[in-house]
């Protein structure tokens, strides 16, 4: 896993289940510290399993009945818990297209949406760059065949995305990003 993927569904899973290596477990917990994201997505995992737990447990506790009524009635509570639950999964990123200017940009993508932001390199030597998103610790390398950057989503503000050349010292571009 690179520092820029989010844990997968079942990944999330098993930790809350507790069936993971101490190792995966040290990886999970690594990625858990710093990506809010997957926070989220593992309180909702913690939730369903406990509510799963719960309802197994009040169903081996109670006297098995030969009312076929009961089977639909678990059939839709498993339903509902599922609706209410499951974690969605990801969420698809928002596709945003940078283009580089002196002033800010009219363009704004909305608050915490995952985006996957394509930068203008028009102009640019083919190679790899260094990115960072000011004011965040948002920072990776952009590759000559992957030209987006998939990041997780930003709190309201203005933000600079920094391409910096391959010395990781002169600056390449900037590219202004609103997020309301």
């Amino acid at each position: 896993m690179t520092p820029f993927e989010h844990l997968a569904e079942d990944t999330l899973e098993a930790y809350s289940l507790n069936r993971l290596s101490a190792e995966q477990v040290e990886t999970a917990e690594e990625h858990l510290l710093g990506c809010v994201y997957c926070q989220t997505r593992q309180k909702k995992m913690d939730e369903f399993v406990a509510a799963s737990k719960s309802a197994a447990a009040r169903i081996a506790a109670e006297p098995v009945k030969k009312n076929p009524n009961a089977l639909v009635a678990i059939a839709i509570a498993a339903a509902i818990a599922a609706i209410f639950f499951i974690p969605r999964g990801m969420e698809q990123p928002m596709a945003v297209e940078l283009s580089a200017v002196r002033n800010e940009a009219k363009l704004s993508v909305p608050a915490g949406k995952p985006l996957m932001i394509k930068l203008d390199l028009r102009g640019l030597a083919s190679g790899s760059y260094r990115w960072e998103i000011a004011g965040t610790n948002l920072v990776g390398t952009l590759k000559p065949n992957e030209p987006n950057l998939t990041v997780k989503g930003l709190a309201q503000g203005q933000y600079w995305v920094r391409l910096f050349g391959a010395d990781n010292r002169e600056l390449a571009r900037e590219f202004s990003l609103a997020v309301r």
